[in-house]
């Protein structure tokens, strides 16, 4: 599990960073890596935007699916 921290971007951009890296990301089926979650393993764990209206600065944040802890409990060290 790796944290990843973005200004702006896709998915595809972490993608690509991480192939660039010489690794992949779990679920990436154009890849063809292993697919324990019937989706891609990313997650946005904060996100940030400006209210349009007010200016406002408006964070979220949400913790990565519980789900994801088997990928570090089968995988240690990976």
């Amino acid at each position: 599990m790796v944290e990843i921290i973005k200004e702006a971007g896709k998915k595809y951009l972490i993608r690509e960073e991480m192939y660039a890296l010489d690794t992949s990301v779990v679920g990436d089926k154009i890849e063809g890596v292993s697919d324990p979650f019937g989706r891609l393993a990313i997650h946005a764990n904060k996100l940030c935007l400006i209210h349009p209206e007010t200016g406002e600065e408006m964070c979220f944040q949400s913790y990565y699916p519980p789900v994801f802890n088997s990928i570090v409990k089968n995988n240690p060290g990976k």
